[in-house]
């Protein structure tokens, strides 16, 4: 504050320099420090949330942290988004708090110039954003797909094996001992498998094992090498034994639904290239995140006002309520435009429009709120001034 009131005495060239610097560098430190509380919060939920699965055998424990830094990674857009406009509401509410921004408009600084001073931040949040939500977030969308494909079923089977014990399949009709793993896990030495199925019992003993899953059906499949095969029924004396060079052991069916891929596994330039309506309503929500940018920042405007040495309790409040009905919208309007409630020319736009006609609506209500103002302190100056002047006389 005491620069900007120094530059205020001096040039415009200076004051202009030092309102922009000055309103950058308080935005893009409130608004890293959100980011930062942010992503602890969903890093923490998440991992506590991995964890639970990990514990109960449902995912391996040495994909957890992948798995979280894709679950991060894929919510790092729209935590950009948030972050920006809470950011600038909080820093325009405490220089109103503080009269910083009472000692700028009475300068002659006006709303248009302060939204000028931090607007030079838009661009590059909106490309960020956009980096992340057109590119980051459907490739660990997809990245996570097939990591909890192969979690899944049979999927795990093999990745939470540990060596030189005894593993139980989640169904229970399989028992794993492998004596060695490879560093990546991928190749099994010394396998033996037990397999249960109703009366009948296999034992399956082997030199070499790996995973194999079938790109046509999606069928996991535990294959093993140079090993013998027994079968029998447990009390009686009679058992086949046979020996094989390679034998696959199916642990989980794919499911043909999984194979095609949904509108949130596709990159955007496939989206792009598509007529579905599905696809393009999925377009459309993942420029959710930049286009939110452009409204949050002019909606911040009429929302970070408040008188003089009051906190913002009030203002954070009507900014909650309007990011919620923002997010509550864009979700309903990808239902209403793929049921055709909405016409396919209008898509999800109007949601945007909307919430620029309001933050309008808003600047026009906080004009003739400030004009009223000004006119009664005229009023009160002008008895006061009449006052004296009677006195004097």
């Amino acid at each position: 504050m005491p620069g900007i009131m120094a530059a205020m005495t001096s040039t415009k060239p200076p004051l202009f320099a030092v309102l922009d610097r000055y309103l950058m560098s308080e935005i893009l430190k409130t608004m890293l420090s959100l980011l930062l509380v942010l992503m602890l919060i969903l890093a923490a939920h998440n991992f506590i949330r991995y964890l639970e699965q990990g514990s109960a055998g449902a995912i391996a424990h040495d994909v957890i942290l992948t798995m979280l830094g894709l679950e991060l990674l894929k919510a790092f857009g729209l935590l950009v988004t948030t972050t920006f406009f809470f950011a600038v509401m909080m820093t325009l509410g405490r220089m109103y708090r503080d009269s910083e921004m009472t000692a700028l408009l009475a300068g002659g600084v006006g709303r248009g110039r302060i939204f000028r001073g931090y607007a030079w931040a838009i661009l590059p949040v909106m490309l960020v954003s956009a980096a992340m939500t057109l590119v980051a977030k459907p490739w660990a969308h997809h990245q996570l797909a097939q990591y909890k494909d192969q979690q899944s079923e049979g999927g795990n089977e093999i990745s939470s094996i540990g060596a030189g014990k005894f593993n139980e399949s989640s169904r229970g009709e399989m028992i794993f001992y492998v004596q060695e793993l490879s560093k990546d896990r991928s190749l099994m030495r010394n396998v033996f498998v037990q397999h249960r199925k109703q009366t009948d019992l296999g034992i399956v003993r082997s030199r070499d094992g790996y995973q194999y899953t079938d790109g046509e059906t999606g069928d996991t499949y535990l294959v093993l090498q140079n090993g013998y095969r027994y079968d029998g029924e447990p009390g009686q004396p009679e058992y086949r034994i046979s020996r094989f060079d390679k034998y696959a052991v199916r642990l989980s069916e794919g499911d043909p639904r999984a194979l095609i891929m949904g509108p949130k596994l596709r990159s955007t330039a496939e989206l792009w290239r598509s007529d579905q309506l599905a696809d393009r309503a999925e377009l459309q929500l993942r420029l959710f995140a930049p286009l939110a940018v452009l409204v949050f920042a002019v909606l911040s405007v009429p929302l970070s006002r408040a008188p003089p040495r009051q906190g913002m309790g009030g203002r954070m409040v009507l900014a909650l309520l309007a990011y919620f009905l923002y997010a509550n919208l864009e979700a309903l309007s990808g239902s209403w435009m793929v049921l055709g409630v909405t016409p396919e020319w209008l898509g999800r736009w109007w949601v945007h429009l909307l919430m620029l006609g309001l933050a309008g609506l808003l600047m026009l209500m906080d004009s003739l709120w400030m004009a009223e103002r000004l006119k009664r302190l005229d009023r009160q100056l002008g008895r006061r001034l009449g006052g004296q002047l009677g006195r004097t006389r």
